[in-house]
């Protein structure tokens, strides 16, 4: 309560916060949103970027390349396991695990 106004943060009637908390809440919520859009415009970027990439087939190259140079050891097929994956996540699948 603003005592030297003699005004209270609340809606006395009890329908719900008074107007000068809901603006107070619309001024916290617009500084969240323009903290996080650029994070999430960089996401959304990166995931049609990469689909469009892996949809056109620009990666089938590198990945056939890295399953040729595996052959049969199964240490070589461990470490192109985590390559292949590495590759993989680029198509923007890795964003929503953060």
């Amino acid at each position: 309560m603003d005592v030297a106004a003699g005004r209270a943060d609340y809606d006395t009637s009890g329908l719900g916060p008074g107007r000068r908390t809901r603006i107070r809440h619309c001024h916290i919520l617009w500084r969240v949103v323009r903290s996080v859009a650029p994070i999430v415009a960089t996401f959304i970027f990166a995931i049609l970027y990469f689909c469009i990439m892996t949809g056109a087939g620009m990666l089938d190259p590198i990945i056939d390349r890295i399953l040729h140079m595996a052959g049969a050891s199964p240490t070589r097929i461990v470490l192109a396991t985590a390559v292949l994956a590495l590759l993989v996540h680029l198509d923007g699948s890795g964003p929503p695990s953060w």
